[in-house]
């Protein structure tokens, strides 16, 4: 996916009166669900930054998409770390 496309899918949840948070939760959750462990403590640790940020806020969508591409970021880098490692 790209970031574009993810705005538009949490853009569309927000529209149909899904709250943020839960909206929030739930991603966060179904990202654990399919993460490596060594990475679960540094997205866990990004996920309260942002939603803390996002209930202090008033534009949901901003910090939801914000977390999404920072996710985005991390679990690139930790791929491309993975390839690069020497066996």
């Amino acid at each position: 996916l790209v970031l574009l496309d993810v705005r538009a899918k949490l853009y569309e949840l927000l529209t149909h009166a899904i709250p943020a948070d839960i909206v929030f939760r739930s991603i966060v959750s179904e990202i654990l669900n399919h993460l490596d462990q060594e990475l679960a403590p540094r997205v866990i640790q990004c996920a309260a930054l942002y939603e803390h940020r996002m209930q202090k806020g008033s534009k949901p969508i901003m910090h939801l998409e914000a977390f999404a591409a920072k996710f985005m970021q991390m679990y690139k880098t930790y791929l491309s770390s993975m390839l690069d490692f020497d066996f």
